[in-house]
Parts: C-alpha cells; structure tokens; sequence
C-alpha cells in the first residue's frame, strides 16, 4: 500500500484526506502570498506573473537565458507556461478598471 503524500505549501495542505486547494478563502489566501512573494523575488508584476504562471525557477532560467527583464521579450523567446496566459489576465486587469471601454 503506498504512503499518502503530504505537500503544505502556502498554508494548504493536500494529501489523501484533505486538499485545502478545494477551499475557494483558503486557495485566494494562498494564491495573494504567492503573488507576492513572486513580485518581491522579481520586483515586477509583469515577471511575477509570468514567474505565477510558468515558475519562478523557469522566469529565472529565461532571465539568465535572454538577458532580459521585459516580460515581453521573455514570451517571445517562449519562456511562458501557458501561451497567452499574461496577455490575457493583463487585458482582464484593463477591462476592470476601464470598464467603459466595452460599451
């Protein structure tokens, strides 16, 4: 029989019992400290959120590999985890706080 895996990370605990992940405060909780931690490492919201996406260790490599800080140029060479994945939460964060312009 094998050993339930316990990850904790961020507060959540997942494992054969329980998968805090499911815990729609407690996954925001969690997601809101990684966010953080991730714009503190890159001192970039465009790189945390990529780093959100796709890995802080996989921004880093892509940093290191394009000797780049724009989170553009890092896409371009296809750093990003889930193509389109910034350009379309940006565009998300413009429509909340220009909501106008979708009249």
């Amino acid at each position: 029989m094998l050993e339930s895996v316990r990850v904790i990370s961020f507060g959540l605990t997942v494992d054969a019992k329980r998968d805090d992940r499911l815990d729609v405060a407690a996954e925001t909780d969690a997601a809101v400290r990684l966010f953080s931690d991730l714009y503190r490492q890159f001192n970039d919201w465009g790189l945390a959120l990529l780093a959100f996406n796709a890995g802080s260790a996989r921004v880093e490599r892509a940093l290191a590999q394009t000797g780049s800080r724009d989170v553009w140029t890092l896409i371009a060479h296809g750093h990003e985890n889930d193509p389109g994945y910034v350009p379309r939460v940006m565009a998300a964060i413009l429509i909340l706080k220009n909501p106008t312009v979708l009249n």
